[in-house]
């Protein structure tokens, strides 16, 4: 198509255009020294109609711009990418060697067992805790998170939105958004232990990050960081 249409063309398809953009001049101009202009995420169906636009995963823009510094200050903050961050690890794995020993050679999945211990880092550092393997609550969190990333035919609903709108759930629409939605009451539960006992002199954790920047704007109503908790939860 490249020797036919040329290095940059247009095709249309159900109404959504998809442009093509070919040679390593046009990827340089548009990825990197036009980034900003080019750097919006397009839109589909999990970021438009389960995120709804909000948080790192599925804003464009400004306020992608402004969360994501965000993040990156806050998560170099708690010691991500630091060594500082070695004992939190080092935990986990203890605790992981520990379980695979308690198997006594019997034959298991690793896994379920890594998935914990690795989520386990990431929610010492977003919740400020972290969870047994016998959880039963963390356990369907992981599974439900992961189901999300496998929803069968979720490509063809990413580029065809409106097939979420058709009759039934073929394209797995309704799973998408059952899973999305147990999902957030999981972490909406955290968030609101959170508010209940937050201190501003006492950050435990990202989310007490979070909060505290939106008290630092809750009185700048064009601040990204409002109070809807709609923008963490995309984080």
């Amino acid at each position: 198509m490249r020797a036919k249409y040329g290095d940059v063309f247009r095709i249309t398809r159900f109404g959504r255009h998809f442009i093509y953009v070919n040679g390593m001049e046009n990827l340089r101009e548009i990825f990197i020294k036009r980034a900003d202009a080019f750097s919006d995420r397009p839109s589909n169906y999990h970021t438009e109609y389960i995120l709804k636009g909000h948080g790192i995963l599925a804003s464009s823009g400004t306020i992608w711009k402004e969360h994501r510094t965000f993040a990156l200050t806050t998560l170099r903050g708690f010691g991500f990418g630091r060594r500082c961050l070695e004992s939190q690890i080092m935990e986990e794995v203890t605790c992981l060697s520990d379980k695979i020993a308690a198997l006594d050679g019997k034959p298991f999945d690793p896994n379920e067992y890594i998935h914990v211990s690795v989520s386990n880092v990431m929610c010492s550092i977003a919740f400020g805790k972290r969870y047994e393997h016998s959880d039963a609550d963390f356990q369907h969190m992981l599974t439900l998170v992961t189901k999300l990333l496998i929803v069968p035919r979720r490509p063809v609903l990413g580029m065809f939105p409106f097939l979420g709108k058709l009759p039934g759930d073929f394209f797995g629409a309704k799973e998408l958004h059952a899973i999305e939605d147990e999902v957030k009451d999981f972490v909406g539960r955290i968030i609101s232990e959170h508010k209940e006992s937050f201190d501003g002199e006492n950050i435990r954790d990202y989310i007490d990050a979070f909060l505290l920047e939106q008290t630092k704007h809750q009185q700048n109503e064009d601040s990204t960081f409002s109070g809807n908790a709609s923008e963490l939860r995309g984080h």
